[in-house]
């Protein structure tokens, strides 16, 4: 094979990374986690998130339960990526990421932004974040939408959001 050979061969995987990227959850994981190391329990994690994302609801109180053991991949998967992917195709909606820690808070949230920041623009060009407010635990879209980033005691969603909106 040739270099420009290889070239098309890898700007066409690209593209279809790419489009896996913007239309289910498992292909963001891993678009926006190189490191990331797949395996068949995280496929169906992956698989049972994306179920919950496409459920048409007008329940503002239907929520997904994640129960897994410590170690099973759950911060890299959901907590470190679903926001930025859900903000992604949704960048004017508002999320609240909740921790046991103040400090484990700021990581996610950290995460979250630093996806969008990196991936977002190609991914999902829609999603981008505005220059203020921008910070780990505090950012926002130029579509106005919001994520915190907050130790579970210290949510306090009447003032962090007006969660009808």
């Amino acid at each position: 094979m040739n270099k420009t050979e290889l070239t098309i061969k890898e700007a066409l995987t690209h593209e279809i990374k790419l489009r896996e990227a913007r239309e289910h959850f498992s292909g963001y994981v891993r678009f926006t986690n190189p490191d990331f190391i797949d395996s068949k329990f995280h496929t169906y994690l992956m698989d049972r998130v994306q179920e919950f994302l496409d459920k048409s609801t007008s329940n503002s109180f239907d929520i997904l339960l994640v129960s897994i053991p410590p170690q099973h991949g759950k911060s890299k998967t959901i907590t470190e990526t679903l926001p930025a992917y859900y903000l992604g195709k949704n960048p004017e909606r508002d999320i609240i990421i909740a921790s046991y820690n103040e400090d484990t808070a700021t990581m996610f949230g950290r995460r979250n932004r630093d996806k969008i920041e990196l991936y977002n623009s190609e991914v999902f060009p829609e999603c981008q974040l505005k220059d203020s407010p921008n910070s780990a635990t505090n950012f926002e879209t130029t579509k106005n939408g919001r994520v915190i980033s907050r130790e579970i005691k210290k949510i306090n969603a009447n003032n962090d959001f007006a969660l009808n909106r």
